[in-house]
């Protein structure tokens, strides 16, 4: 995962011969803050029948009151989480799940412009699909974005990590760690857990 986060961050480092560089923050900026691989505990969204496992828990917004997604923000690094499951036809395509995705929340998952990489994606059980990561030079840094979708009989899944930094080095941890904790250890509560759960709930991984 670390290697795929470095190949698409030299790719956005390259970029099209148009595009702006990267400009540095100003000598009087903030120092960046890293989001630290601690203070785990676990997301809970009764309405998305899901949990997502979070870093410095404390720091992150919850709402769970969209139809469509579950939205965390971590207020420190303003870096936004994002996940839904919803009904389909029984054979409902990846390309389609992918598509109602990018309808109900075209600012998170579209990746259009960017240096790409995909692999398959096997998170959360039972869903077969692919993650797709992004990284884009912005003013004043990077943007990075990881979007997995997934599809089973009848059912989407969708997340998205959408995240910016100062640094490439930075970017890159913040990516990997959150791709390869949060979102890979995304899962669907179980029936007993859905009927008394409320939004918000934190269960330490």
């Amino acid at each position: 995962m670390r290697a795929l986060i470095g190949m698409s961050l030299g790719l956005a480092a390259c970029g099209p011969a148009t595009a702006p560089p990267p400009q540095p923050p100003p000598p009087s900026a903030e120092a960046e803050v890293s989001l630290l691989d601690a203070g785990w505990a676990e997301a809970v969204s009764p309405r998305q029948q899901l949990s997502v496992p979070l870093p410095d828990y404390a720091s992150w917004r919850l709402d769970d009151s969209g139809p469509s997604f579950f939205v965390t923000t971590h207020l420190p690094t303003q870096t936004r989480l994002i996940a839904g499951t919803w009904r389909e036809a029984r054979s409902v395509s990846l390309e389609q799940c992918a598509a109602t995705a990018r309808l109900r929340r075209p600012a998170e998952f579209t990746l259009e412009g960017e240096a790409l990489d995909r692999q398959p994606w096997r998170a959360p059980a039972d869903f077969a699909g692919e993650l797709v990561l992004g990284v884009s030079a912005v003013p004043g840094g990077f943007e990075g974005r990881a979007v997995a979708v997934g599809h089973d009989v009848g059912r989407c899944y969708a997340a998205a990590l959408v995240t910016r930094t100062k640094t490439e080095r930075e970017l890159g941890d913040r990516l990997a760690l959150l791709t390869e904790r949060s979102l890979q250890g995304l899962r669907l509560r179980a029936v007993g857990e859905r009927a008394t759960g409320a939004s918000g709930r934190v269960r330490t991984p």
